[in-house]
């Protein structure tokens, strides 16, 4: 019970270092482009709803579980031409001694169009996220002397602790630019983009005394290096800096058609990926598609020493609708 509140009142004292940490981007960032960069919402005519989860363990009674739910809608001109695009996510993150810290965040995205060529394929994209989170404790699973008497526990006595009374809440504002190009079958043939999240340096605070959320600065790039049919090599790199850290994501999407091996699955395949992230490890990452329909696992399998790497699981699912009609989903626009 004493290494309990030792542990609660050290994590008080680093609080800002801890939520500070908190700034990252899924590892399969296919199924959370928004926390990437708010230009992405309008890069194509599908409208996408995704859902993806993520857990790690550290050690007994210590995890970090992340959710992100997040859907994002383009806006057709009278002529079907894509011209901009809107964006929504949600996120609930827990981490600590039985989930003790707590954070909910909202985010608004909203992108802008410029094309680049006459078959609209070249694309540039701006765009801007407002962002709004609340964080706290969750005291619901933490337990004291005070709730033990002569007769046992008993949950319905007070814990005698108020850290529940303890919330940090801020906006944030963030804004993006991304260039992709893609085939006429609507394949995505290169993209790089950047983004610059948290410039407005928000307090996050518990205690109210000064504590700046740090800019996060991402850079991203990937190309077709190689395809043919019925398979495809897409290599990609993410780099994001903040508070001095650097993160780096740098591997490779690979994708079959599954029609190679049987005709009825013209419309089914599976993307294999594979990457090395600098704060984790190697990730291994599978995801099945098939029409407007994708799901996925991952694990990232850890490199390193660390006390707090042990692993981490991503599970994954998104859904599209293509919105000029006329033309069939031919692929799913996740890389």
């Amino acid at each position: 019970m004493m290494r309990k509140f030792i542990y609660i009142y050290l994590m008080l004292l680093f609080v800002p270092l801890i939520v500070k940490g908190q700034q990252y981007q899924f590892s399969q960032y296919n199924y959370s482009m928004q926390q990437v960069n708010p230009a992405s919402v309008s890069l194509d005519n599908f409208a996408t709803a995704s859902f993806i989860y993520r857990s790690q363990r550290s050690q007994p009674g210590i995890e970090l579980n992340n959710l992100l739910v997040s859907a994002k809608y383009p806006i057709l001109g009278r002529r079907g031409d894509r011209w901009s695009g809107i964006g929504v996510t949600i996120g609930h993150d827990q981490t600590g001694y039985d989930g003790l810290l707590e954070k909910m965040n909202f985010g608004v995205n909203y992108a802008f169009n410029f094309f680049l060529d006459r078959s609209k394929r070249k694309v540039l994209s701006w765009g801007v996220r407002g962002g709004f989170h609340m964080s706290g404790f969750n005291m619901d699973n933490l337990t004291t002397g005070n709730q033990y008497k002569p007769g046992g526990f008993d949950p319905g006595i007070s814990s005698g602790e108020d850290l529940g009374a303890l919330t940090a809440n801020y906006f944030t504002i963030g804004s993006g630019l991304m260039y992709e190009s893609r085939n006429r079958d609507d394949e995505r043939l290169l993209h790089w983009g950047i983004a610059i999240q948290d410039f407005n340096r928000p307090n996050e605070s518990f205690s109210g005394e000064k504590a700046l959320l740090p800019v996060t600065y991402v850079g991203e790039f990937g190309f077709r290096a190689y395809e043919n049919y019925y398979f495809n090599v897409y290599p990609e790199v993410l780099y994001s800096h903040s508070a001095s850290t650097g993160i780096l994501s740098v591997g490779m999407v690979t994708t079959y058609k599954l029609d190679k091996y049987y005709y009825q699955l013209t419309d089914q395949e599976i993307k294999l990926h594979t990457k090395y992230l600098s704060n984790q490890g190697i990730l291994l990452g599978f995801q099945w598609h098939k029409g407007p329909v994708s799901a996925g696992v991952s694990y990232e399998i850890p490199v390193n020493n660390r006390l707090a790497n042990r692993g981490l699981l991503n599970l994954d699912f998104s859904w599209v609708r293509k919105l000029n009609q006329g033309t069939d989903i031919r692929e799913n626009p996740v890389i």
